[in-house]
C-alpha cells in the first residue's frame, strides 16, 4: 500500500524490465521493490549510495539488493561517479555475503582445500555476474532482470552453477564432482545439522569427523552426493549440480547412507 500517493507525481517513472516470460509477458518487480525504487528516486543519488552501505535489514534506511543493482545498472550513474563507486562496492559485498558458506559445511581433507574450493565457487560466480554487468553497460543484459526481481534467488542459482564448475576443476578431483537429487536423509535432519553448527560441541565434532571419514571411504559417485548433502544442498539442487536424474541421486544417497550406518550407529551419536 502506497502511503504517499503524491510521490507518484513528483518522482520519475521507474524504468520497466525487458526480460519476457515464455507467454510473452514482461517480468515485473515485486511490489515492495517497485515501491522502494519510487521512494529512492525521490532522494539524491549520493544519499541512495550512502544508504546502500547499511547492512542491518531491520534498519529504516536499509536498501533492498534489487534496488542497489537497479541503480548500478542505470546509465545515468556516469553523472554520479562517487555514488556509483559506493553502490557498486555495496553490491559486490552483498554478492560475496550471499555466496559465503561456513567452512564447517565444506568437505575436504584440510582447511586449505576447503578455502580453495570456496574461493573457486566465489570466483566463478563473481566472474559470471561481472560479465553480465559489462554486457549490460554496453547495451542491456536481460539476465540481470532476474536479479532485479528476486536477487537472492537468482544469486543462489548462480552459486549452483559456480559450484558445478568448481567441482569440475582437475585439482578438486577428490571433491564431489557429480552429485545428485532430492529426499530427506533416513538419519533425519540432525545428520546435516552437525555440519551446520557454528559452535559444535566436542561430541558433535567427534561425530562429524567419523561421518566425514565414512563418506571419504565411499565410491566416488556416492561420495560426491554425500559431500554435497553435508554442504547443505537439497537433493534437487544436487541433481542440478551434477546433471543427473533425481532417481539416480536418490539411489546413490540411499546406498551411501546404508554404508555409513554400517560404520557406526549414527542414531546413538547424533
Amino acid at each position: 500500500m502506497i502511503d504517499n500517493p503524491l510521490m507518484l507525481q513528483v518522482t520519475p517513472n521507474v524504468p520497466p524490465l525487458l526480460m519476457t516470460k515464455p507467454d510473452g509477458s514482461i517480468y515485473t518487480r515485486p511490489r515492495e521493490v517497485e515501491y522502494s525504487l519510487m521512494k529512492l528516486y525521490g532522494i539524491p543519488r549520493d544519499l541512495v549510495a550512502e544508504r546502500s552501505e547499511v547492512v542491518d535489514q531491520s534498519h529504516p534506511d536499509f536498501v533492498l539488493s534489487e534496488c542497489v543493482l537497479h541503480f548500478v545498472r542505470q546509465k545515468r550513474s556516469e553523472r554520479f561517479p562517487e555514488a556509483f563507486g559506493k553502490l557498486f562496492t555495496s553490491l559486490r559485498q552483498r554478492l560475496l555475503r550471499g555466496l559465503w558458506v561456513p567452512l564447517d559445511r565444506l568437505p575436504g581433507e584440510s582447511e586449505e582445500s576447503k578455502v580453495g574450493f570456496h574461493n573457486d565457487v566465489c570466483d566463478f560466480a563473481m566472474d559470471h555476474f561481472l560479465s553480465m554487468m559489462c554486457s549490460d553497460q554496453k547495451g542491456y543484459d536481460k539476465r540481470l532482470d532476474h536479479f532485479e526481481v528476486r536477487f537472492n534467488q537468482a544469486l543462489r542459482f548462480d552459486r549452483i552453477d559456480a559450484t558445478k564448475k568448481a567441482l569440475r576443476r582437475p585439482r578438486l578431483q577428490g571433491m564431489p564432482e557429480e552429485p545428485s537429487a532430492s529426499v530427506a536423509s533416513e538419519f533425519g535432519s540432525d545428520f546435516v545439522s552437525i555440519f551446520q553448527a557454528k559452535t559444535p560441541s566436542g561430541e558433535e565434532i567427534a561425530c562429524r569427523n567419523e561421518v566425514v571419514a565414512a563418506i571419504n571411504s565411499l565410491p566416488d559417485d556416492e561420495k560426491r552426493v554425500m559431500r554435497l548433502v553435508v554442504m547443505g544442498y537439497s537433493n534437487v539442487e544436487i541433481a542440478e549440480i551434477v546433471d543427473c536424474a533425481d532417481k539416480t541421486v536418490y539411489n546413490r544417497r540411499k546406498r551411501a547412507e546404508a554404508k555409513i550406518a554400517e560404520c557406526f550407529d549414527v542414531e546413538d551419536r547424533i
